[in-house]
């Protein structure tokens, strides 16, 4: 049993040019491998950048994760819906 709630993080990036990496809390692949991740936020965030610079051919691998607590009780109504978002900028 973990800690209850759920969130993201940024397990793997690449991009054929320029830099393309995860920000802040979600931007460890370490965090991942130990199900640390980023609490998710009704506020548009960022997750992925470039640095201000130009990329191609960006790739992301991004983890969604839960931990119930051991008192949680089973249902079948958690669910939540995810937005991701992609803009370019030119």
């Amino acid at each position: 049993p973990g800690t209850e709630g759920y969130g993201i993080c940024v397990r793997q990036t690449q991009a054929t040019s320029g830099s393309f990496v995860g920000t802040g809390v979600y931007n460890t692949l370490a965090a991942c491998a130990t199900h640390s991740v980023g609490a998710l936020s009704l506020t548009p965030t960022d997750i992925l950048n470039t640095a201000g610079a130009p990329a191609d051919g960006g790739r992301a691998q991004i983890l969604v994760k839960a931990a119930i607590g051991p008192t949680t009780p089973a249902a079948t109504d958690y669910t939540d819906t995810l937005t991701f978002i992609a803009t370019s900028t030119f």
